[in-house]
């Protein structure tokens, strides 16, 4: 979802939670019909050397230069974007988990661990080449071959499309969940993985998902496949508190959404919602517009 439409956050002035990577497309539709959105702008990749900041900067000649905040999912992507003499701020993107999609369920565990990953070459998926049980999520699956060449073709990976109900099914059925990438964005799964209650094995990483993670509820571990493999096997259950581990990310969601809150209170007039207890993951899901709707949607109001 995140990635192919925007949320509707405020309507006086239009004020739009959009990717990065779908800013163009939305700016343009906006211009298209007269309207001046003010657009949240969610960093999908880190952006904290001159290169993601040139990058950033480049997304927005391509959309025209429309008003912009930058929402960041580490401190050194506000840090690099302020130097380019832009606005931003820490937000991170992972706030529109929704904590009643992904939730601990009692079902029995089918796998030592998951990764939920796109079957891409940043996501390293052969660091988990000497996991047993592997169980795999992807939104790829037609690439599958690839899993042959990392050494992972003995993983268990869905062979169509899942929903966010069934993934989080899946989530639940393994002993925790896997993190490999060295660099990326905020990374969803992360997040996800942490409200069903379960572990998750990382490796070092820049992207902002060390935001979500503390000694509590996650083992960092050298970027090699025996380390990974060794950690999952050393994960026992009784060791992780899941109540706990949701817990707190729970209360990570929340402070993130104030911050979202706060800053949206700040610029508009209208807000979709009148206290931040309203800003659950529902309500956020409720704010979505998929781009095929976004004209409509901003006609009707205008």
């Amino acid at each position: 979802m995140f990635f192919s439409g925007v949320y509707v956050l405020a309507r006086k002035p239009w004020v739009l939670g959009v990717a990065d990577n779908t800013l163009a497309t939305a700016a343009k539709l906006a211009r298209s019909i007269g309207v001046k959105p003010h657009f949240l702008v969610f960093r999908t990749w880190y952006g904290g050397d001159l290169q993601g900041g040139l990058a950033a900067l480049r997304i927005l000649a391509r959309a025209h230069f429309p008003r912009v905040t930058w929402m960041c999912n580490a401190l050194a992507e506000v840090t690099m974007l302020r130097m380019l003499g832009q606005r931003a701020i820490f937000c991170h993107h992972n706030l529109f988990c929704n904590e009643n999609t992904f939730h601990i369920q009692a079902t029995p565990i089918e796998y030592d661990a998951i990764y939920i990953a796109r079957l891409d070459a940043y996501k390293r998926l052969w660091l988990a080449s000497d996991i047993p049980k592997l169980r795999i999520i992807t939104a790829n699956p037609l690439d599958k071959e690839r899993l042959r060449l990392w050494g992972c073709d003995h993983a268990c990976i869905n062979e169509n499309f899942l929903s966010y109900q069934s993934i989080a099914l899946e989530i639940n059925q393994a002993n925790c969940g896997l993190a490999l990438s060295k660099k990326e964005g905020g990374m969803l799964a992360a997040t996800e993985y942490l409200l069903c209650g379960k572990p998750v094995i990382s490796t070092p990483s820049r992207g902002g998902r060390e935001y979500w993670l503390d000694q509590s509820n996650h083992l960092v571990v050298a970027a090699n496949s025996s380390a990974i493999a060794d950690a999952v096997h050393r994960i026992e259950p009784s060791k992780w508190d899941p109540l706990f581990i949701r817990a707190g990310t729970l209360e990570r969601l929340s402070i993130q959404r104030r911050i979202l809150f706060d800053y949206v209170c700040q610029i508009a007039t209208s807000v979709s919602l009148t206290s931040i207890g309203q800003m659950s993951g529902d309500w956020l899901h409720c704010q979505y517009v998929h781009k095929t709707e976004f004209i409509k949607t901003l006609t009707l109001d205008h």
